[in-house]
């Protein structure tokens, strides 16, 4: 990626939540469709163009990516690229490499079954300086292991580091 956002943009939609609604997969259906109806007029769920949705996230304070084939999915790299702040179900059961899913450090999580999320969602709103310090650090986590110059190394020292554990 060569185009980044800074956190620090002034951001003039509160949320994003751009997803669809279309899986037959039932455990990924109801979890969207829920979403949808919690947030009821607080974002737009609907697809919308590419450019758009890039666009939309750039003006955004707050990216909700709800669950996908998995726990994550490309709107999570596209909150990191664009300096929004990332919210999305709890990941604290996954390791990841690099480590982008620290709640309270590089993102926000809501209980799996979604009580939280709107709570979580008027506090970083209500917030918005108190918690671009987490937008801040999952962009620049993400931009050190992808676009920086050491991201090279630190791919190889991970390598080396699983195939000799």
């Amino acid at each position: 990626p060569n185009r980044w956002t800074a956190p620090s943009y002034q951001r003039r939609i509160p949320i994003s939540a751009r997803f669809g609604l279309d899986y037959s997969k039932a455990t990924i259906k109801y979890q969207r469709e829920r979403i949808k109806k919690l947030l009821g007029n607080r974002a737009q769920t609907d697809r919308i163009k590419r450019r758009e949705y890039f666009l939309e996230m750039e003006n955004s304070t707050v990216v909700l990516a709800p669950f996908g084939w998995g726990e994550f999915n490309y709107r999570d790299y596209h909150a990191f690229l664009s300096g929004a702040l990332l919210v999305k179900p709890n990941m604290s059961h996954m390791e990841t490499w690099p480590d982008l899913y620290r709640d309270g450090v590089t993102m926000l999580s809501f209980d799996w079954d979604l009580d939280t999320m709107l709570d979580v969602l008027e506090t970083a709103l209500q917030d918005k300086d108190g918690y671009l310090g987490i937008a801040e650090t999952g962009q620049e986590t993400y931009k050190r292991h992808l676009a920086s110059e050491q991201a090279e190394e630190l791919f190889a020292e991970r390598v080396y580091s699983v195939i000799t554990e």
